[in-house]
């Protein structure tokens, strides 16, 4: 990792309405790229140029990385909050493990207002095989990676013409995009 390619990725966040795709280990790249630059840092001499330059890149990337995590967790939040689909491969993997958190209590609370203002706070088990009977069969238009769906399980990767049973939430997300479309059982 360079300093080109913080900076790029955080122009695409920047740029872009929905979230940017983020290698797998993003993070761990960049915690190594830091590392190394503060490592020369204090081997060289305080009044360096050299020194002073790479004390500024330090300085520059943690700006960069703050204000590129703060625009993605905006996007990961409203999106959970709206109930839409974020693609799997658009996360590195600490923050699949953070949206995979979020998406829980973000349905956990859906589901509490569901239950009291349906009747359901006192009657856990016939929830349950209601949420159990909302799922949908549907057949996929084009190729999509892995989604993670509301239920927390990763459904994926797709190709054209694939059938996959889906919560209906994520099928419903899918067939809005024109990615997927409804199988009527007969």
């Amino acid at each position: 990792m360079e300093y080109e390619d913080i900076y790029k990725a955080w122009m695409d966040e920047r740029d872009a309405a929905e979230l940017r795709p983020l290698k797998k280990d993003f993070y761990k790249e960049l915690e190594e790229y830091v590392k190394s630059l503060v490592a020369e840092t204090e081997v060289l001499d305080e009044k360096s140029v050299k020194r002073r330059l790479l004390s500024k890149e330090v300085e520059n990337i943690r700006t960069l990385v703050n204000d590129m995590a703060r625009l993605r967790n905006k996007k990961v939040l409203e999106t959970a909050l709206r109930g839409n689909l974020v693609l799997s491969d658009a996360f590195s993997e600490d923050e699949e493990r953070i949206y995979t958190d979020l998406v829980s209590i973000t349905e956990k609370s859906k589901k509490l207002l569901k239950d009291a203002t349906e009747g359901y706070a006192f009657e856990p088990r016939k929830r349950k095989t209601e949420e159990e009977r909302r799922r949908m069969l549907v057949r996929f238009l084009q190729a999509i990676p892995a989604i993670i769906g509301v239920d927390m399980k990763t459904y994926g990767p797709f190709k054209p013409e694939d059938v996959a049973m889906l919560p209906a939430e994520n099928a419903e997300a899918l067939m809005r995009k024109g990615v997927a479309v409804a199988v009527e059982a007969k």
